[in-house]
């Protein structure tokens, strides 16, 4: 089935449905998300990368998450 969306957040939105009523599937998801990165390349549109790897971050407090976060912007923006 091919369907169209009107934004990205549509388009996530139904991925997350689908996730919910599937089930989680790994290899489906991990194709997905190749399927992804290759359109990006393919259709030379601009990628970014994440300030943070896919994960559970322990902190203690909002604050010490928000230092953290500017930590990482001053790091990305020297480079």
């Amino acid at each position: 089935m091919i369907r169209k969306y009107h934004s990205f957040l549509e388009a996530r939105l139904d991925l997350y449905r689908e996730m919910w009523e599937r089930g989680f599937d790994e290899k489906r998801i991990s194709k997905i998300l190749r399927d992804f990165h290759e359109s990006v390349i393919r259709n030379n549109l601009p990628q970014a990368k994440p300030l943070y790897e896919h994960g559970i971050y322990f902190f203690k407090t909002i604050e010490e998450s928000q230092e953290d976060l500017e930590k990482k912007l001053l790091e990305r923006i020297k480079k």
